[in-house]
Order: C-alpha cells, then structure tokens, then sequence
C-alpha cells in the first residue's frame, strides 16, 4: 500500500496493490454489473484495454479499482487517476498500468527496495519529507527511514530499522569530527544532524521577524549541527 498527503496533510490519498485473492476474483465480474448498478460504473480504460470501475460508496465517497490476471489495484480517490474532466493521468495511469503487469511499483524502486531482500513479514517506509514536518533542511541527505517486522517461531519478533542515505546531499560528508571536539564532556547523549545551512536559514526567514537578516544565517554556518542533553 502507498500513501500521500492530502490536501490536509494527513495520509489521506492511498494506492493498494494486491495479487489475486477471494475478492480479487471477484471483483472480476464486475464488468458484468456495472452497466446497470446506481453505484458502479466504469470510468477509463488502461493500457490494453484494462478497464477501470468507479464504486461509489457515499456521498463525495468513491474508490476506484482495476483488475488485470492476478493483480488487483485500488485506488482511494478518481483524482488519484483521473483529472478534473475524469480523463487518464497518463502518468499516473502508466504507473498502476505497471502495477497490474508487473505487481511493481516506482515508489519501491525509488526506495531500494529489492523483491529479494524482502522480509517475511512486514515493511514500513516513511519518507523523511512527511517525517520532518518541512524541517527536513536540518537533515536533508536522509531521504526515508525503513522498518522491517519479521515472525521468529515462538521466539521473539524481529526488528530492524534502516536509513536511507543520499550522499550527494550530506554536507561534508557528514563529517563532525570538529564538531564533537566542540561539544559540552559528560552530556548524557549527543546526536547530529546533516544540516544545509542555507535551506535552513531561508525557512527561518518565512517565520521570523526581518527574514533578510534571518536569512542570512546560512551564510556564516557551515557543517553539521548537534544537539545534546
């Protein structure tokens, strides 16, 4: 499943993905109905002819889905796929044409994620751009964290948590060796961050009183920050 934002920013536009199970054989028959159902109707057509089907289940409530051999994709929202006039987002119908052909998706590719290396289990991942609340400046070279949770028998459950690391983005490298010999001696725990100074001052100046001069911060710092308690 992937999910974005909203226009209120919550995870409110969603995209499932699913190989052929009791619904999805289902859901097959449909083209059968729709002619004739108030609340099913089909809307577009993907690329070779996959039709796709609107359910409407409330008012201003509709899913869209579309089924191809094995696959099954729905989505949360029409304009999730179509635009203001109910035609394809070629796009975005590239994308879930994708989807039924091939069960992959761009999202997992831009990630790293490898069918391979697949848990057996489950898998979160979070773009640091909805983590960081538009502060994403103060680590700008972490693009998404992932979490993987994988059953052990009757043993405890595993996980684990990774990062992902874009290094053309880590201002120096990343390298605090100078500023962990700046640090306070016996704080309880220090942590940095990758900060670009000059995104970070040019947010500072949309919030702060007199944003020229606040913006001008980023001109003196250079390096990663840290925080300690």
């Amino acid at each position: 499943m992937l999910l974005w934002r909203s226009p209120d920013g919550r995870l409110g536009y969603w995209v499932l993905s699913v190989r052929r199970n009791g619904l999805a054989k289902l859901l097959q028959g449909v083209g059968n109905v729709a002619a004739s159902d108030t609340q099913l109707s089909q809307v577009a057509k993907l690329s070779g002819d996959v039709p796709v089907y609107a359910l409407k289940l409330a008012v201003g409530r509709t899913l869209l889905f579309a089924t191809k051999d094995d696959r099954l994709v729905v989505l949360s929202a029409p304009g999730v796929l179509l635009d203001e006039k109910g035609g394809l987002l070629s796009e975005r119908a590239d994308a879930v044409s994708d989807m039924l052909s091939s069960g992959h998706d761009g999202a997992a590719r831009a990630y790293g994620l490898d069918a391979t290396d697949a848990p057996k289990g489950h898998r979160l991942v979070v773009s640091a751009n909805y983590l960081s609340f538009g502060y994403q400046a103060f680590f700008s070279g972490i693009d998404a964290l992932r979490f993987d949770f994988s059953p052990n028998g009757n043993a405890a459950p595993t996980w684990r948590t990774s990062a992902l690391i874009e290094p053309g983005k880590l201002p120096q490298q990343w390298n605090g060796a100078d500023l962990w010999r700046a640090l306070p001696a016996n704080a309880a725990a220090c942590t940095s961050l990758p900060a670009d100074w000059k995104e970070a001052s040019a947010l500072l100046g949309k919030v702060a009183e007199g944003g020229d001069a606040a913006g001008a911060i980023g001109d003196g710092l250079t390096g990663p920050a840290a925080v300690c308690w």
